[in-house]
Order: structure tokens, then C-alpha cells, then sequence
């Protein structure tokens, strides 16, 4: 197993012009961590990725590797890229296409001077590693995107370095190969040992392959955390409606007389704490359907319903808003029928702020 790197980023801040990409963001990711940086287009996710591996400069803030400076936001780039001891998987697999697969491996440990027994004895490793030893002799365009894909990780693993860096690398494969190598990926940080950072928009990919995961948004990170309690215990509404399938429902609540009361029907007490602007997040699956009206009922649309492992995923429209639930059974009716939905008697935590979460 390798040696390792822990990383750690210090009130990081990219411009470009007046747009803040990264907006002072600090983290530390253990050695021998996989950190999946998670979030929709634009949150700045890939542009923390391209600082790490030495590609953009920061505005502002530190990065260290091991506790040693690599880039510091006024001074720019200390460690150049190539020096970091790090390797980088791209979506667009990045394959010298005039290169047979061995040679794309070998082409990396030629620039770091390694002896040529060292290099023939190292390709083999790799290639039966990732199960492509039978690839060797083959060029980029005469095999498929999921052995291009392998071929080009077992390129970047072939100089042990000790971070890893992945830009949405499976986003150009199919289902059923995304599966499959989201298992490769899993097995290979196990190999190496190596501090890996990988960067998604598929909450699948984070939730099954990441040790650590920092849920971004607008260039900041919302929450840092393991995918088990971010789905646990959502810091923010925005982690709360971006986590899960389906992600919970969060609500703007009135609240008097020490009660919680949505659309005019009580939903939960206020407790401790009197929140401004109270927000109230309900799970799916605490939520009920029913066909007549009663307490805790709101009149409700029919938009779908799917059925998923024995249950039943529904969504329902309330006067154009869109509720979650997960029922037992597929309800008896039709899209654009009316049925009720029923609440909890308390919602499953309350946040404050407004219920616009863009």
C-alpha cells in the first residue's frame, strides 16, 4: 500500500473577473480519505479540483499537502503541478490516441525516470490490476469508453502517487458501466491507499464510494460530512432537498401560540428554539396518502407514482409546489386525481430561512 497525503484547504477563494467560483472555503481530508466533492453545475466543485492539481491559481487561501504548502493565494503556485506527486483521472479519458495502452501507461514513468525493467514489471502490475492486460497492444480508438476509462486510471496509478484526483470520470458511461466502475473505483483507492478527491453531481457516486463528502453550493460548502449522517442530519435546507432518493420536503411553516401550522392545519410545536422564518423538513417516508379529508390533511394533485423495491414512490402537487412520499403501495389513482396528504405530528427538523433554495 502507498503512503499517503492528507490535504487541507484554508479560506480558499477563486475569482474569475467578479465572479467568486470559490468562496472561502476551508476543509481537511484525512490521508488515505475519498472525498467526494458533490454539488450541481457551477457550484465550484471542479475549479477546488483544478487548484489542487496546480492547474488554476487561488485568488486567496492556502493548500497544503502533508502540512506542506503546495499554493498560497498571493505568492501562486509553490509546488508546480507536475511535482505535487499526484495523478489525475478526466472525464474526456485523455489518452494519447498515437500510443498503444502500454505505451499511455509507460509514457508517465518515462518522464519520472524510471528504468526500463521497472517500467515493463510495473505495466503488467497495473494492467492486471484493472483487468486489461489483454488491452496492452491495443490504441485508444480501437477499444470501448469503459476500457478507455480503465486504461486511463490504470495510467495514473502506474506512478504511485499518493493523491488522486477524478473529474466526474464516469459521466460519460452508460448505466450499467458506471456501476461496474464505480466498484473499479472503490477497490482501486483500496489498493493504492491513496488521499482521493473526486469530484460529481451524481449523489449515487458520493453516497457509495465517498469516506467524506462536502455537499457544495454556489462556491461554498453547505456541509462536510460522511454520507451517512449528511443524510442523517442535513445541515441546511438546500443538503436536505439535494440528498436522497427522493430528498425530503422542506416547507415554509407559520408559527403562534406555540404551534407550527402549515396551509392552516398544525404540523408540530415550537420547542426551544423561535425560528423567523421557521422551515420545516418532512422525510418522504414519514409523510401519509389517504383518500378522504381528517386532521393533519391537505387537498393534494397526483403527479406520478413509481414503484421501487415493494414501495412506492409518489409525487403530488400542492397548488404547484411538489411534495415527496413514499408510501407501502401504489395508490389508487390516476395522475391529476385529488388525494390528501397527511403529516406527522412533528415535522422532522426545522431549519430557518427562506424556502428558496436556488
Amino acid at each position: 500500500m502507498l503512503m499517503s497525503n492528507s490535504i487541507e484547504l484554508k479560506n480558499l477563494v477563486k475569482k474569475f473577473g467578479d465572479v467568486v467560483a470559490v468562496d472561502d472555503v476551508s476543509l481537511e481530508v484525512p490521508e488515505g480519505a475519498l472525498l467526494i466533492l458533490l454539488g450541481p453545475s457551477g457550484c465550484g466543485k471542479t475549479t477546488i479540483l483544478r487548484m489542487l492539481a496546480g492547474l488554476e491559481k487561488p485568488t486567496s487561501g492556502e493548500i497544503s499537502y502533508d502540512g506542506k504548502l503546495v499554493a498560497n493565494g498571493e505568492k501562486g503556485n509553490i509546488v508546480p503541478s507536475g511535482e505535487r506527486n499526484l495523478g489525475m483521472v478526466f472525464q474526456s479519458y485523455a489518452l494519447w490516441p498515437h500510443m498503444t495502452i502500454e505505451e499511455n501507461i509507460e509514457w508517465p514513468l518515462k518522464i519520472k525516470g524510471w528504468s526500463a525493467s521497472e517500467r515493463k514489471a510495473r505495466i503488467e502490475e497495473v494492467l492486471k490490476i484493472m483487468s486489461i492486460s489483454e488491452l496492452s497492444k491495443r490504441y485508444p480508438n480501437e477499444i470501448s469508453g469503459g476500457q478507455q476509462q480503465r486504461a486511463a486510471i490504470t495510467r495514473t496509478i502506474a506512478a504511485k502517487p499518493k493523491v488522486l484526483l477524478f473529474d466526474e470520470p464516469l459521466s460519460n458511461l452508460d448505466a450499467k458501466l458506471r456501476m461496474e466502475m464505480r466498484y473499479e473505483l472503490m477497490r482501486i483507492h483500496r489498493i493504492t491507499g491513496a488521499t482521493s478527491v473526486y469530484v460529481t453531481h451524481d449523489q449515487v457516486e458520493a453516497m457509495t464510494m465517498a469516506t467524506h463528502v462536502a455537499v457544495m453550493r454556489k462556491g461554498k460548502i453547505e456541509q462536510f460530512d460522511s454520507p451517512r449522517e449528511l443524510l442523517k442530519n442535513p445541515a441546511t435546507p438546500f443538503v436536505a432537498t439535494f440528498l436522497g432518493t427522493p430528498p425530503a420536503n422542506v416547507l415554509s411553516l407559520d408559527q403562534s401560540d406555540g404551534k407550527y401550522y402549515y396551509k392552516g392545519i398544525p404540523v408540530g410545536h415550537v420547542r426551544d428554539k423561535k425560528y423567523e422564518k421557521p422551515l420545516g423538513m418532512y422525510r418522504p417516508e414519514n409523510l401519509k396518502l389517504a383518500y378522504e379529508p381528517g386532521d393533519r390533511r391537505i387537498k393534494v394533485e397526483l403527479a406520478e407514482a413509481i414503484p421501487v423495491a415493494g414501495r412506492a414512490m409518489v409525487a403530488v402537487w400542492d397548488e404547484g409546489r411538489r411534495i415527496d412520499v413514499v408510501v407501502p403501495d401504489l395508490p389508487e389513482a390516476r395522475p391529476g386525481d385529488s388525494l390528501f396528504l397527511e403529516f406527522p405530528t412533528e415535522p422532522d427538523k426545522i431549519f430557518e430561512g427562506n424556502e428558496s433554495r436556488d
